[in-house]
């Protein structure tokens, strides 16, 4: 065996995945701030450039496209 696949063979595996910067957002908020951002999110009367303002003010590393895909069904999550 060379030595990348000895490398590779002694990797450990990690946790494939990660959870959607949405739903971490979310799980990072308690009680009714959790709460209003779920509805917030999920509320397409609310324009995504202020819930975009709103999170990069609080200093959430967020891309405003992500939400703009979210709101439109792209994403196979839901944030709860």
């Amino acid at each position: 065996m060379g030595t990348l696949a000895e490398e590779i063979a002694g990797e450990k595996k990690r946790p494939t995945g990660r959870k959607p910067i949405l739903q971490q957002i979310a799980d990072s908020l308690e009680g009714e701030e959790r709460k209003d951002f779920v509805d917030a999110i999920n509320n397409p009367q609310i324009p995504v450039a202020v819930l975009y303002r709103v999170l990069k003010k609080r200093g959430f590393d967020v891309n405003i496209s992500t939400i703009y895909n979210y709101r439109l069904g792209q994403y196979r999550h839901e944030v709860r």
